[in-house]
């Protein structure tokens, strides 16, 4: 995703819906829950997943992971893994089975990691980010408990 998008007006989007949530109380994401943070050892945070519920699909899930992130120095020691895991075994405990996540089309190191924990390819559209046009690859997992193996 290019800087400008990052840095523009999407920026303060993000910063506007991570006060929101972190601030509510009894459930930052409707129904579902508060995101999940990785915290390393010391008290920084280097990972964290959102999620809530589906956004706009013609596809049938229970819940949607809207960003999966992880510090670059963390990555490959088992973070998002963890992440995915607590981020599931939450929406599962509130009956919820399946799960979808879209994720920009040339970032293939988190597509290589959704297709090694068992993310299915179900759809490809473009979604504007700040003005700008980009190609997003849907997954979904039927079964979220899959991801808890």
């Amino acid at each position: 995703m290019p800087d400008s998008v990052l840095d523009g007006p999407l920026l303060e989007d993000h910063r506007v819906l991570w006060r929101r949530m972190l601030g509510a109380r009894g459930g930052g994401f409707g129904d579902m829950g508060f995101p999940w943070l990785a915290v390393g050892p010391t008290g920084k945070v280097i990972g964290f997943s959102a999620f809530g519920p589906v956004r706009g699909s013609s596809w049938e899930h229970d819940a949607e992971i809207y960003a999966l992130y992880v510090d670059t120095d963390w990555r490959g020691h088992g973070v998002g893994r963890a992440l995915v895991r607590q981020t599931a075994q939450g929406l599962m405990a509130q009956h919820r089975r399946s799960l979808l996540l879209w994720a920009l089309e040339g970032n293939s190191k988190a597509r290589a990691f959704y297709d090694r924990i068992g993310g299915k390819v179900i759809d490809r559209e473009a979604h504007c980010f700040g003005g700008v046009w980009l190609p997003e690859v849907a997954y979904e997992w039927r079964d979220m408990a899959l991801l808890l193996e």
